[in-house]
């Protein structure tokens, strides 16, 4: 799913309201801020691949930080990775400080806290691609790996310069990718971070693997799943048959990964789409027994648990936070100010 959103076309007092409500939801639940909140621009390109999320922004400096509060809210084994184009990214984290220039690459981990911040370059702007990949999904990490703290890689290093020309390469096509072509480039971006946060021959062999038929099967049964979380009926038994092979190869590969297994797989794909529906103000009418529904868990019961469970509260306290938003932030006209009375008897 591609997403385009720009700040201009609202007041100018609710254009970094706006910006901070659509990175904590495109990203992870985050405290921002910016020098001049009355001059703020902001402009996000976001492509959903599936199995990782990439993006592009062009907007005025700003920082942001993601503090133990937020991370207890939500806390998703995710790596966030800064390629600027121009301007600077610098983060400080696990009492580490480290920085990425022009079409250099800097990674962090979203499971700790960290202080961090966009700094413009001669025309006042951030520019710069984004990804998002999730720490199971990574093959599993060889000796050297770093994944609980801030990577630098210089422009010049090889493995920066393929995921800057990847991810560059699928935000400048204008049409939409197809499944299986978001599938395979989300897997690639993922190896390309394994490889990233790996030191020595061990990027190298990391490296490797991003066009093995190791990984053209998991992306195969990443897309499929993604492809069918709507359906009820989807199980590792369904998405073994589609791939036309057993079962349990279809768990031996997913337990090479060290990733949750195929259904616990199925079932945080579900919660992250619902996590996300919950947040969107566009939604706020459609009942949560709906929206998990939508999205295949049909028991209420089964989905609050779960829920609550990966989120640490539940989906009603989500969606009522979305409706305080909305109403601090001066847009909760038209009936969306507050949970509807569906929401209030969701379990």
């Amino acid at each position: 799913m591609r997403t385009i959103v720009q700040t201009d076309p609202v007041p100018p007092a609710e254009r970094f309201p706006l910006w901070q409500d659509l990175i904590s939801r495109s990203v992870v639940p985050l405290d921002l801020t910016t020098p001049d909140t009355a001059r703020f621009h902001g402009s996000l390109h976001l492509l959903d691949l599936g199995t990782a999320q990439v993006g592009q922004v062009i907007c005025s400096p700003f920082g942001w930080r993601r503090t133990e509060r937020l991370i207890r809210r939500s806390e998703p084994e995710k790596l966030y990775i800064a390629v600027p184009h121009g301007g600077h990214y610098v983060v400080r984290q696990s009492g580490e400080e480290a920085s990425a220039g022009p079409l250099g690459v800097l990674i962090h981990p979203l499971w700790r806290p960290f202080t961090a911040s966009y700094r413009p370059d001669e025309t006042g702007l951030v520019r710069g691609v984004f990804a998002l990949v999730t720490r199971p999904l990574m093959a599993r990490p060889p000796r050297g790996a770093r994944h609980d703290r801030p990577v630098a890689l210089p422009p010049a290093d090889g493995v920066a310069t393929l995921l800057h020309d990847l991810v560059s390469g699928i935000l400048r096509d204008t049409g939409p990718p197809g499944a299986a072509k978001a599938a395979h480039v989300g897997m690639a971006v993922t190896d390309l971070v394994a490889a990233a946060v790996t030191d020595g021959g061990a990027a190298e062999e990391a490296a490797r693997r991003a066009t093995g038929r190791h990984v053209a099967r998991r992306a195969a049964a990443y897309r499929f799943i993604a492809d069918n979380l709507r359906d009820p009926g989807l199980t590792p038994t369904t998405v073994a048959d589609a791939l036309h092979i057993s079962t349990r190869t279809l768990h031996r590969l997913f337990a090479d990964e060290r990733g949750p297994t195929v259904a616990g797989w199925i079932l945080r794909q579900r919660l992250e789409r619902c996590h996300r529906d919950l947040g969107d103000p566009a939604l706020l009418d459609v009942p949560i027994h709906a929206v998990a529904a939508g999205w295949g868990i049909t028991d209420p019961a089964r989905f609050s648990r779960a829920y609550r469970g990966a989120y640490g509260r539940a989906p009603t306290e989500h969606r009522r936070e979305t409706a305080e938003r909305l109403r601090a932030a001066g847009k909760g006209a038209g009936g969306h100010g507050a949970p509807g009375p569906a929401d209030a008897a969701e379990p």
